[in-house]
C-alpha cells in the first residue's frame, strides 16, 4: 500500500501533511504521538472514510481494509449479531463469531442488547466485529484504550493470530509504548500531522534518531 503527497485540511490548519509512506502487508506498525498529531486522520484516511485534500492512498491489487475506530459503536441488536455485522455471508462466519466471543469473554452476552454493554465490554464488542472477516489489513485506532490488562493482552493475541492467518499488515494507534514495542515491528512517530520518524520499533525505542523523539520517550516512556 502506497501514500502519495497526503494532506489534510481544515480551513488553515493543516491536519496532515505526508509526503510519501510505503506500507508493506505482514508488517505490524505502531503509531505514536502525542494527542492531535494526526495519527487518527491518518488511518481515517488509510480506511477511506476520510477524504483528503489532496493526495492518495493507493492500495496493492487484492487489498481489503478492516478498521475500528476510535470510538467503539454498538448498534442495535444482540451483542452476537454486532458482531456478525462484520462478517462475509459465508459459512465460516457464525462459527468464527463464537470463537472471537469466547476469547473475549463475550459468549454470556451473545444474546445481551449491544446498546447495554459496559465500555470494555462495547470496545471488546467492536474488536471481535473487525476480526470477524477476512481481510489483507488491520487499522486499529486505540482498540485497547478502554481494556484492561487482561482483557488487553487476550487482544493483543488475536491481533497477533489474525495477522499470521491472513498474512495482513497491521497499524496500530497507541499510546503505550510498552504496547507499541509489543504488538509492533515498526514504529511511527507523529508530530504536527507529518511522520517525524520510522523505523524499527526495538530500534527506535532505544535509541531514537530525532530529538522530537527522544523528547517525546523522555515525557511518555515511564
Amino acid at each position: 500500500m502506497r501514500i502519495d503527497r497526503l494532506i489534510v485540511r481544515y480551513g488553515d490548519v493543516t491536519a496532515l501533511d505526508i509526503d510519501g509512506l510505503v506500507l508493506e502487508r505482514g508488517t505490524s506498525y505502531a503509531v505514536i504521538g502525542a494527542n492531535g498529531c494526526g495519527k487518527s486522520t491518518l488511518v481515517r484516511c488509510i480506511a477511506g472514510v476520510l477524504a483528503p485534500t489532496s493526495g492518495a492512498v493507493v492500495p496493492d491489487p487484492g487489498d481489503r481494509v478492516r478498521y475500528m475506530p476510535q470510538r467503539s459503536y454498538a448498534f442495535y441488536g444482540s451483542t452476537r449479531a454486532n458482531v456478525l455485522l462484520g462478517a462475509d455471508a459465508v459459512p465460516e462466519a457464525a462459527g468464527r463469531a463464537e470463537e472471537l466471543m469466547k476469547a473475549l469473554d463475550l459468549s454470556a452476552l451473545a444474546q445481551q442488547k449491544a446498546k447495554r454493554l459496559s465500555g470494555g465490554q462495547t470496545a471488546r464488542m467492536a474488536l471481535a466485529r473487525t476480526l470477524v472477516g477476512p481481510g489483507t489489513w488491520l487499522l486499529l485506532d486505540e482498540p485497547t484504550a478502554a481494556l484492561d490488562g487482561e482483557s488487553m493482552l487476550k487482544a493483543e493475541r488475536l491481533v497477533r493470530e489474525y495477522r499470521e492467518r491472513h498474512n495482513a499488515g497491521v497499524v496500530f494507534i497507541t499510546h503505550s509504548l510498552k504496547q507499541a514495542a509489543r504488538v509492533s515491528d515498526m514504529l511511527v512517530f507523529m508530530e504536527g500531522g507529518r511522520i517525524v520518524e520510522m523505523g524499527q520499533t526495538k530500534q527506535l525505542l532505544d535509541r531514537p534518531r530525532t530529538p522530537s523523539l527522544a523528547r517525546f520517550l523522555e515525557l511518555f516512556g515511564s
